[in-house]
């Protein structure tokens, strides 16, 4: 039997299925998952359905990583002040995750605790608007010259059976329910209604009184300029 030439797991291989076991064992009784690292494998090991009140409600992918890898008694990956857990991705997989709807869980598991998998913890990170602020209004993250980005996963962002995300999961389909009432609004007057929401967001950007003057009601269809600025007085002087 031991000369047998038999098909090998490597460490790597091992590392993922023992992180995808740690995972399954922490994860709330709620979440319905789906493998997704098949042949099909773009860096999403999980597909996760929320259940709540015999419900469907939501759904989000996860990545999963691990290491058992030590150093002083402890997790390699773990900072220096024990707070968080340093986990690098491929630029190209985060290009790909800017391109998903659905928001993207990332998940460490610490294999260093135990040799038993389902002994040991799982700490988790939402990686959505870190994507979004490297992007910087930019299409891809290819501008940043590099070929992975470090996350750091905090060690307080336990995953265990309580977890409760509904409100980070709720909170991403309202922020997108309102860009789409506005890409709507824009589109019934303008052909190009992208490149108007992108002018919208530069001007709200750049012009510290607009988002002021949009959120109060008035009258006048100008920028109502800030009571203490010149521009004010000049406009109450020539009333006057």
């Amino acid at each position: 039997m031991n000369n047998t030439k038999l098909p090998k797991e490597s460490e790597s291989q091992e590392i993922g299925q023992f992180a995808v076991i740690t995972f399954n064992n922490c994860h709330p009784i709620s979440w319905r998952t789906t493998q997704t690292d098949g042949d099909a494998d773009a860096g999403l090991d999980m597909q996760v359905q929320i259940v709540d009140q015999g419900r469907y409600t939501n759904v989000f992918n996860a990545q999963i990583k691990g290491s058992a890898q030590k150093e002083y008694g402890r997790n390699k990956k773990l900072s220096a002040d024990g707070k968080h857990f340093a986990q690098p991705l491929d630029i190209r997989t985060l290009n790909y995750y800017a391109r998903i709807e659905n928001p993207v869980m990332l998940v460490f598991a610490d294999l260093a605790q135990d040799q038993n998998p389902r002994k040991c913890s799982a700490y988790y990170l939402w990686i959505d608007e870190e994507i979004d602020q490297l992007r910087e209004g930019k299409p891809n993250l290819d501008h940043l010259g590099k070929d992975s980005h470090t996350f750091h996963i905090p060690v307080e962002n336990v995953l265990d059976p309580d977890l409760n995300v509904l409100p980070y999961l709720n909170s991403r389909l309202e922020k997108k329910k309102v860009l789409e009432g506005i890409y709507n609004i824009v589109e019934k007057k303008y052909p190009d209604p992208i490149d108007k929401v992108n002018q919208i967001g530069d001007v709200l950007e750049t012009n510290k009184i607009a988002l002021g003057t949009i959120l109060n009601k008035t009258e006048t269809p100008w920028l109502d300029a800030p009571k203490d600025s010149f521009a004010y007085q000049l406009k109450k002087a020539s009333s006057s």
